[in-house]
């Protein structure tokens, strides 16, 4: 139940070992709290609070009192709260989490003093004191202000310059008694590499920024932990593609998560997206029209044999009944069977490929010294991927058109060959 209330306050109160209120207190004596004690609601004492060396308080509402001296002892905030007391402290430890504690009254420390806080980079905030107009908190006598910030949900889709936040402030200027800066000692627990922060001691401001670029080129420089690894130049390229991708995008909000791993975890990931980049479909498609353009220009070849023929028929005598059309026009097949087996070459996946189909071609003399033709080619290829795309299938089926050329220059020891090719090819994924 509720310890006492504000027109029946208890006396004194004493605490060791450990001891929770769940309701709210009241009292006007002197406490003296010791080991670790916790309040849930309100705390009110309108005597003086001593804070036992080495002890844990936990305030989870308003705190009001005469006074607080809290030596080597530790002051927990649960939640944003009104603090309204005058506080002495040595070697004190406040920890404020992402909350707000806003400050009424007297207040000086010395020696060290720790701030235990959190900055949220979703909330663009974190935990911070506000001294109220009227009060004042002294820290020129601290020899070591030690702030310990832990950073959170910090996307590099939301930094921008707002992105700061001031871990001590005063709504009246001169309320705050700072220590010298070159006594303030800051560590920072962050856990996304891309994001660094900067502090201002003067003003006990800190501030984010974006340093993406930066870390990749440390992690690839030599003697980096990314050096080294094979394929490293395209991840590398990858990475700087991701980085440069508009804020908001899949591409920057995947290359964010990267910074929350290691350097290592941050390669692999790069590898398994990169084996999309190379896909052997792509690959398929464009042998078969290498294979496609070796068949014709075999084709033409023969088609310059033919040509000759042509000529010396027609430089010497035609008798009755020798028609020189029987080599003008030709047609000619070319089928073709064949697989191919790539192993993983640079962390890319292999494949394994079979491949079956054929060229008919139709080719006629506009002249003696020219010849067009016009060719078809079906292919059909299919793909099973291996590695880490195993299990993966892709079938190409490829329609092939080809119009080629031969012309015999007249009276000289030359020729010009064209072969021209446009390719319909449909994929499929299984």
């Amino acid at each position: 139940g509720v310890v006492g209330t504000a027109a029946n306050s208890v006396g004194d109160i004493t605490t060791a070992g450990a001891t929770s209120f769940a309701s709210s207190v009241n009292a006007k004596g002197t406490a003296t709290l010791g080991g670790t004690t916790s309040f849930a609601n309100t705390f009110t004492n309108t005597g003086a609070v001593t804070l036992a060396k080495g002890s844990i308080t936990s305030f989870a509402k308003n705190v009001t009192a005469t006074s607080f001296v809290a030596n080597s002892a530790t002051i927990n905030f649960g939640n944003s709260l009104a603090f309204n007391s005058n506080i002495t402290g040595s070697g004190t430890t406040l920890t404020l989490g992402a909350n707000h504690v806003t400050y009424t009254g007297t207040g000086s420390f010395t020696d060290t003093l720790t701030l235990n806080t959190t900055f949220d980079g979703a909330a663009k905030s974190g935990g911070n004191i506000l001294i109220k107009s009227g009060s004042t908190l002294d820290l020129s006598g601290v020899s070591t202000l030690a702030l310990v910030v832990t950073a959170t949900n910090f996307d590099m889709n939301n930094i921008s310059p707002d992105t700061k936040y001031t871990v001590i402030s005063a709504e009246t200027a001169g309320d705050l008694k700072p220590t010298p800066k070159e006594n303030v000692k800051i560590t920072i627990n962050n856990d996304n590499r891309f994001v660094d922060f900067t502090f201002d001691a003067s003003t006990l401001t800190l501030f984010a920024e974006d340093i993406a670029a930066d870390v990749i080129d440390e992690d690839f420089a030599p003697g980096g932990p990314l050096a080294n690894i094979p394929n490293a130049a395209n991840i590398k390229k990858s990475l700087e593609l991701m980085e440069d991708a508009p804020n908001g995008s899949d591409a920057r909000q995947a290359f964010n998560n990267f910074g929350l791993m290691t350097p290592l975890q941050e390669a692999d990931a790069t590898t398994h997206l990169m084996q999309d980049v190379v896909k052997p479909s792509d690959t398929i498609a464009a042998v078969n029209n290498q294979v496609v353009a070796s068949n014709i220009s075999s084709n033409i070849t023969a088609l310059n044999a033919r040509m000759d023929k042509v000529q010396v028929a027609n430089k010497g005598p035609v008798s009755s009944g020798d028609e020189d059309m029987d080599a003008k026009f030709g047609a000619w097949i070319s089928p073709f069977v064949g697989n191919a087996t790539q192993k993983m070459c640079n962390n890319i996946s292999g494949y394994k490929s079979d491949t079956t189909g054929g060229t008919i071609g139709f080719d006629g003399f506009v002249s003696d010294d020219l010849a067009l033709g016009l060719a078809y080619t079906r292919s059909d290829t299919d793909i099973k991927l291996k590695n880490n795309k195993t299990g993966d299938k892709n079938k190409v089926e490829s329609n092939i058109y080809s119009l080629y050329g031969l012309y015999n220059v007249p009276y000289e020891n030359l020729f010009v060959e064209a072969i021209a090719s446009y390719s319909d090819n449909k994929i499929r994924s299984k």
